[in-house]
């Protein structure tokens, strides 16, 4: 029963995190520490993997439109459509940078297998400090983009996608550094409008999470490591529903405060739980 109750902790938390420019990652990596799911790097890299695509089918959901019109507009040349192809090349090259995270890096290991070992209890200390170091990075790119005048764009055009893809790999690789933060500071400095921004941030990540973790699920299913199929339903299906309630707060907040907040508190949560790594040392 204990275990239940760990997973649905985790999940509650993965399930807001995911939506939110704090790294979720890292929240995952203090969990554990606390509640000591497990201590096997495969474990939680799957239980994260199935919270990243839980949050990515929420996502896929809600833009479903703008999804579809995408796909719609590869068959259909109609000149309505003409800004959606825009948006399905970009989803397409976005995809692209992720292939430098299947590359072997030893026996029966990729480049994103790294990232399952930095949610041990061990690592601790390293993800509350790139916590920090993100949230500094956070309030820089903020204040920097305050002093911009430049005309905004109502979505982010191709070099603001690649780019962003290219900030994801180091999420992808080094828990601490938010799927969110770092795109929405790529969009900001873009000069993408802050009233899309949010939507920009969650249609191009979902497809990314969506090719990552599906990959890293698979490769799990074929090992022999043990997991419990209720444990991973519930975990799939709480952060699914934390995530859909959080989604649908966010475009109603103002995204420069939202940041703001959300790099402070980043900041001060790694200083605690850097300082809780050596008590539980």
């Amino acid at each position: 029963m204990i275990e239940y109750i760990k997973i649905l902790i985790l999940a509650l938390f993965g399930g807001a995190t995911f939506a939110l420019p704090v790294s979720s990652a890292a929240h995952f990596s203090y969990l554990n520490s606390i509640t000591e799911l497990s201590e096997d790097a495969r474990v939680l890299g799957l239980y994260y993997s199935v919270m990243a695509l839980a949050f990515s089918f929420v996502v896929f959901i809600m833009l479903r439109k703008i999804y579809l019109l995408c796909f719609k507009s590869v068959f259909n040349k109609d000149i309505k459509l003409k800004s959606y192809r825009r948006v399905m090349k970009n989803l397409a090259l976005s995809l692209i940078p992720m292939a430098v995270l299947f590359i072997p890096v030893g026996e029966n290991k990729l480049l994103c297998d790294i990232f399952d070992g930095f949610l041990t209890r061990s690592n601790l200390l390293m993800v509350s400090a790139v916590s920090v170091i993100g949230a500094l990075i956070l309030v820089v790119s903020a204040w920097y983009t305050r002093q911009s005048y430049s005309v905004t764009k109502r979505s982010a055009d191709t070099k603001a996608v690649l780019r962003s893809s290219v900030y994801q790999i180091v999420s992808y690789v080094i828990p601490g550094i938010s799927h969110v933060s770092s795109a929405g500071t790529n969009m900001l400095i873009c000069d993408v409008e802050s009233k899309v921004i949010v939507r920009e941030i969650y249609l191009y990540i979902a497809p990314q999470m969506l090719l990552v973790n599906s990959v890293k699920i698979i490769r799990y299913s074929l090992t022999d490591m043990i997991i419990n199929p209720v444990m991973v339903i519930i975990c799939f299906a709480v952060v699914a529903l934390m995530s859909a309630l959080v989604i649908s707060k966010m475009s109603k907040i103002n995204i420069r405060r939202l940041f703001t907040f959300f790099a402070v508190y980043s900041a001060v949560t790694g200083l605690i739980f850097a300082v809780l790594s050596f008590i539980l040392d």
